[in-house]
């Protein structure tokens, strides 16, 4: 009795929705289309016309960068490259730079005294994160090398001269995770993996950055095997 009883509740919900709507009327397994559902151009057009807009205020820079960001992943889901390259190529070139009243109405609001050397240190943990962001979201869209220097720029944020307190540590732990995307191998047993394939002085500009920070951070030991595996594997173009 309960078998028949869930049999009809099934057939009378099924039989409340409106005729364009029923799963049992589309032809050959596929659902019919749902209406006032964007597609997928039309999306990308509603994106990019709220990025336009919002580009025309100054003060609406944050609010732009997330458009673009969330425009950026909506379309590496649906595997489309190009456009969304040009909104994360968008939110590198928005300007985020606080004004002086902004950055004291920030540091007041959390209850932290305001002084010029709070301020420089939170720009570059700003700026640090939202170029590293962005390397991850290069990553996801195939774009390897562009990733990396994303990545490295991101590590050069964190020992900037304008960074009061220099994070030789997370500099040299960024610059580690850019080595993929610049074709290079930290180990002699795998250079035959990548071979000289990239840019060879790219490649030696970053292992010295490496060699330079692994000092900096007080791993002597670590700095000469970087510097020993540049010798090792770039001699011929040192």
């Amino acid at each position: 009795m309960v078998k028949f009883k869930n049999l009809a509740i099934t057939a009378s919900s099924s039989a409340s929705l409106p005729p364009g709507l029923d799963p049992e009327a589309a032809s050959g397994g596929v659902r019919p289309p749902i209406k006032n559902c964007l597609s997928p151009q039309d999306i990308l057009d509603k994106y990019r016309d709220a990025v336009t807009h919002y580009g025309k205020y100054r003060q609406a820079g944050i609010i732009e960068t997330e458009a673009s960001i969330k425009a950026a992943l909506v379309l590496i889901e649906q595997k489309q490259t190009l456009p969304a390259a040009e909104f994360l190529q968008n939110a590198v070139f928005i300007s985020l730079q606080l004004t002086e009243d902004e950055k004291v109405s920030f540091c007041y609001n959390l209850a932290i005294k305001f002084d010029r050397w709070l301020c420089n240190f939170l720009n570059c943990f700003f700026q640090m994160h939202r170029f590293n962001a962005l390397s991850e979201l290069y990553t996801k869209l195939g774009f390897h090398r562009k990733a990396a220097f994303f990545k490295r720029v991101a590590a050069m944020r964190c020992v900037s001269p304008h960074n009061p307190h220099p994070n030789w540590a997370l500099c040299h732990s960024l610059l580690l995770q850019l080595v993929d995307g610049y074709k290079i191998s930290m180990s002699p047993n795998e250079t035959s993996v990548f071979g000289f394939y990239g840019w060879p002085r790219l490649q030696m500009q970053v292992m010295q950055e490496l060699v330079g920070t692994a000092k900096r951070k007080g791993n002597n030991a670590l700095a000469t095997k970087h510097m020993t595996l540049l010798v090792h594997t770039m001699l011929p173009h040192v």
